[in-house]
């Protein structure tokens, strides 16, 4: 985020130079130093600003592998648009989306994750 700051002026002008682009961050290690945990992450109030400045310029998207709900509590902007889930959820203008994923596919991933979970037990990796 320190180079993001720095480069502000360059930003700037190469956002007035391309209208329609939009900037797109990742919340965790990107906006958020990384955590311990993910409960432990937060938005500094510096960086907080920054997200402020550039989107008086133009668009800015949070995209992250949280919920929607745990991105929009942990940055609280209102004129973000929000991907929470990788995509899976989000949110344009206060105009909420999602996609909804087969019963099957859902039905894979926990066979799939009970495997590997077994697994792991069994040759102590975790």
């Amino acid at each position: 985020m320190e180079y993001l700051i720095k480069s502000l002026p360059e930003i700037e002008k190469k956002i007035r130079s391309y209208p329609g682009c939009m900037l797109m961050l990742d919340f965790d290690g990107t906006l958020s130093a990384l955590a311990k945990t993910p409960a432990q992450a937060f938005l500094a109030e510096k960086n907080k600003m920054v997200l402020q400045l550039i989107s008086r310029l133009a668009p800015v998207a949070i995209v992250t592998g949280r919920s929607l709900k745990d991105i929009k509590h942990k940055v609280g902007l209102k004129k973000n648009i929000y991907a929470g889930n990788h995509g899976l959820e989000w949110e344009i203008d206060c105009k909420r989306g999602g996609i909804k994923i087969p019963t099957k596919m859902v039905v894979a991933v926990n066979f799939l994750n009970k495997q590997l979970s077994n697994l792991c037990r069994k040759y102590q990796f975790f």
